[in-house]
């Protein structure tokens, strides 16, 4: 099975403009938090947090939504100027164009071993464009 690090890049690398280059990619959760989701809301809560891919390229960062059926979406596809992309916590505040799009992520990475994504690669890839 293919690691959701080699998913992602798959997906953004179909978005990417000319000379656009991925060097690094992830997954974030807009919304509730799933704790605070599940404790007030039970089943409701699977469908308050939505999951986005997210890739790092040499000019900008790039969001795409996924389904409730964990696929990309994509009509909801954002790019984000890194002026305008602020690490927060766990997680990354935006300021986006589109008012459709999430102004605050919270980074979701999994077990490294197991999807393939490294947040503190992520991060760095992040300062390092900036």
């Amino acid at each position: 099975m293919a690691k959701k690090s080699a998913k992602i890049n798959e997906v953004m690398s179909g978005l990417l403009e000319t000379n656009e280059e991925i060097r690094a990619v992830g997954q974030l959760t807009s919304g509730l938090s799933q704790f605070w989701a599940l404790l007030f809301l039970g089943i409701l809560s699977l469908f308050t947090t939505k999951y986005w891919y997210v890739a790092i390229t040499n000019k900008q960062l790039l969001l795409v939504k996924l389904t409730n059926l964990s696929k990309p979406d994509l009509n909801q596809v954002y790019r984000i100027s890194f002026s305008d992309v602020q690490i927060m916590g766990n997680g990354l505040s935006v300021r986006p164009i589109d008012s459709a799009c999430p102004k605050y992520f919270k980074l979701y990475f999994g077990a490294e071993k197991v999807t393939g994504l490294d947040k503190n690669e992520f991060i760095q890839a992040l300062n390092s464009i900036r």
